[in-house]
């Protein structure tokens, strides 16, 4: 039997993702703050220029996909226990 979920619930439960995008775009912020560029300007060009064309997009998903493919390859063997940083003899 499939059980239905309300909109608060799947609200409730999509709280935590939102804030850590909020902060991640907060932080980020700062850093572009302190490097004495303007942050509203910095986030329109960078939202303006990966989404506006199909060379924008194409250009954002090559240089996506990599760090994707990296970060799954991370999880995936830290899951699994076999994460290895490189000791002697693969300890």
């Amino acid at each position: 039997m499939r059980k239905e979920f309300s909109a608060a619930e799947i609200l409730s439960s999509l709280i935590p993702y939102i804030l850590s995008v909020i902060v991640a775009f907060a932080v980020t912020g700062v850093f572009i703050a302190l490097s004495g560029y303007n942050v509203l300007q910095a986030y329109s060009t960078i939202i303006l220029t990966s989404f506006s064309s199909v060379d924008g997009m194409v250009l954002t998903l090559q240089k996506f996909v990599p760090i994707l493919l990296l970060t799954l390859s991370f999880t995936i063997s830290l899951v699994s226990g076999k994460f290895n940083i490189g000791g002697r003899n693969g300890c």
